[in-house]
């Protein structure tokens, strides 16, 4: 399982920077 963690952290991170990115596109316009 150690190896496993590292693995959802680095996916969880991922996400997080394309959602973060998809977030400031969409809202990019109304600026």
């Amino acid at each position: 399982m150690r190896l496993f963690f590292p693995w959802v952290e680095k996916t969880a991170f991922d996400f997080n920077k394309e959602a973060f990115a998809g977030l400031v596109i969409s809202f990019f316009p109304f600026f």
